[in-house]
């Protein structure tokens, strides 16, 4: 029932048992935590009320990443965010000790250190998360989540980055003979993130009635991405010796060499998600409607898929006349 470990120069004792809060307590000496421990287990097991002892915000960050954010499909990126949260101050203080102005502390030292705004919101988004799951699912019913109470930085604005003059042309030369070009391209006609490519697989590919099925994408849903002609023809040059169309171990490595090729190619502020901004954009150029354009990009409502979309100014004037 009773866990010890060794965090920093102290020692934290959680006791967790079913139907009572977890409750944590740091000692500087072993032995310190070793009695307390049996103490605590004792008055569970003769049913005594056990007061409020100090829980640090640790204790709820570790028990999160332990049970909750595995259970996330953004776990791989969630991970390093928990991480730091337990390496700051505010994770050796009493949770119920936390107050906005120690948020609101933390916001502004993040924003001048140069973080961008979206970073301190999904940081600041994950400890609510973690404060309100310790409030309504572990029996901390008295908890006040202190970020629900402070203003958060304003959304960062969507990127407006599109292939320009004769980029893709010099990525392409420099991906010349490897996977990532085609995969460039496809990502162009397909519209698909990263991760999607990643882990598109031949079994989920029909060349016949030109589809590819995403069976799990970062939205959670199935989505069924029509294939163009230049789609089909990408694929059917490539080899199918394996289960997946390219042989990645993760979308990192897409982004990463994606990152060297414009470098070397003196390409500047372009990433690889930018490719799906282009995509969704030439797509609205085919004059393809909202709802068409959605169902092939996956975006589920307006507002996100006019951040991704950006459509040529000679291209409209184009059909004014």
């Amino acid at each position: 029932m009773a866990s010890i470990n060794k965090r920093g120069n102290k020692w934290q004792v959680r006791i967790c048992k079913k139907g009572i809060p977890t409750v944590c307590k740091s000692f500087s000496l072993l032995k310190d935590a070793q009695t307390w421990a049996r103490t605590i287990e004792l008055k569970i097991e003769r049913g005594e009320a056990l007061g409020r002892d100090k829980v640090e915000l640790g204790c709820f960050l570790e028990r999160y990443q332990a049970q909750v954010s595995p259970t996330k499909k953004g776990y791989s990126q969630e991970l390093p965010r928990l991480r730091a949260w337990l390496s700051h101050a505010l994770a050796k203080r009493d949770a119920y000790s936390i107050k906005p102005v120690d948020i609101a502390r933390y916001r502004d030292q993040r924003l001048a250190e140069g973080k961008a705004n979206s970073t301190i919101r999904i940081e600041l988004s994950l400890l609510s998360a973690v404060f309100k799951h310790a409030k309504h699912e572990w029996g901390y019913s008295n908890l006040v989540n202190p970020v629900a109470d402070i203003k958060r930085p304003a959304p960062s604005k969507g990127r407006d980055r599109r292939l320009e003059g004769r980029e893709l042309e010099a990525l392409l030369n420099e991906t010349k003979g490897t996977y990532m070009g085609p995969l460039i391209l496809l990502a162009i006609e397909t519209a698909m993130r990263a991760g999607e490519i990643a882990s598109l697989k031949w079994e989920n590919i029909n060349l016949i009635k030109r589809i590819a099925v995403l069976p799990d994408t970062k939205n959670g849903d199935k989505r069924i991405v029509p294939l163009s002609s230049k789609a089909i023809e990408i694929l059917n040059a490539l080899d199918k010796d394996g289960l997946n169309v390219f042989q990645l171990r993760s979308s990192y490595v897409i982004t990463d060499v994606f990152r060297r090729a414009a470098k070397r190619a003196g390409i500047s502020g372009l990433r690889f998600h930018d490719l799906r901004h282009e995509a969704v954009s030439r797509l609205f150029e085919k004059r393809l409607n909202v709802m068409e354009v959605a169902s092939i990009s996956g975006h589920r409502s307006l507002q996100m898929l006019q951040r991704y979309t950006h459509l040529r100014a000679e291209e409209l004037a184009l059909r004014l006349g």
